[in-house]
């Protein structure tokens, strides 16, 4: 059984994703103070810089992210507050593989995203996703001109992947997560939608000869699916011109 946090953390979310909901403020949107949500049946989140999914097995812990060194010793008093177990697996999501989480089955699933080997989590049993840094309580990190080489399409391909599962929970490592298998569905098509629309728009007006100056004009994303996903959106129109050199694609 869940407990009475980790209850309003999903309401939160549940109103926020169903348009109810009309707040940005982070500390609602995207808790970092080391709360402990237990959801039941031996799966709980610490809410960090990055959020911690723990899940109780037979052989201990089960750790998916690792949040940042600097928070780690919150993590690790929220989680010695839960059951006390050694830690025994710390999955991180930048890995892929299959793994036997002390009697649950998970798939890592790898996928193009923030990074070219991001790997998001599937507990078919429970029909659960950890979705790493797929989601989050902004529009994916995909046009910062900061980073290196980011993968919007492969992006919208993942979360497409994950909503083909139709999980009944989604765990986010930052914002709110999910529950109800409609609402993540939707969810994530809406994002994966607001992902590839600027791609597309960008692309075609690049072949068709468009200069830069009026791409950065002319794309626009629906703001339907911004409202629908509860995200907010920036178009780096440089981004998507500078790896697809107007070959009809995007990485």
């Amino acid at each position: 059984m869940s407990t009475a946090h980790a209850d309003e953390l999903l309401e939160r979310s549940a109103r926020l994703a169903d348009g109810e909901l009309a707040t940005w403020d982070p500390r609602s949107t995207n808790p970092t103070d080391f709360g402990l949500a237990d959801f039941g049946d031996g799966i709980a989140l610490v809410a960090s810089f990055s959020h911690v999914v723990s899940f109780a097995g037979e052989d201990g812990l089960t750790v998916v992210g690792t949040s940042a060194p600097a928070h780690a010793e919150g993590v690790l008093a929220a989680l010695r507050r839960w059951p006390d177990d050694r830690v025994d697996t710390i999955v991180h999501t930048h890995t892929h593989g299959h793994l036997d989480l002390g009697g649950r089955s998970a798939a890592l699933r790898h996928d193009r995203g923030e990074t070219d080997d991001h790997t998001w989590l599937w507990l078919p049993e429970e029909r659960i996703v950890c979705g790493g840094d797929f989601l989050s309580r902004v529009v994916p990190d995909a046009g910062n001109p900061q980073k290196v080489q980011l993968y919007r399409v492969g992006w919208a391909e993942a979360l497409r992947a994950m909503a083909a599962f139709e999980p009944e929970l989604f765990l986010s490592a930052h914002g709110l997560s999910i529950a109800g298998a409609d609402r993540v569905v939707r969810v994530f098509a809406d994002v994966a939608s607001a992902l590839e629309s600027p791609v597309g728009q960008t692309l075609a007006l690049m072949n068709a000869g468009a200069p830069l100056d009026e791409v950065g004009r002319s794309v626009r994303v629906d703001p339907v699916l911004v409202t629908a996903s509860g995200e907010l959106v920036a178009v780096d129109v440089l981004a998507v011109r500078s790896t697809s050199a107007g070959a009809g694609s995007e990485p």
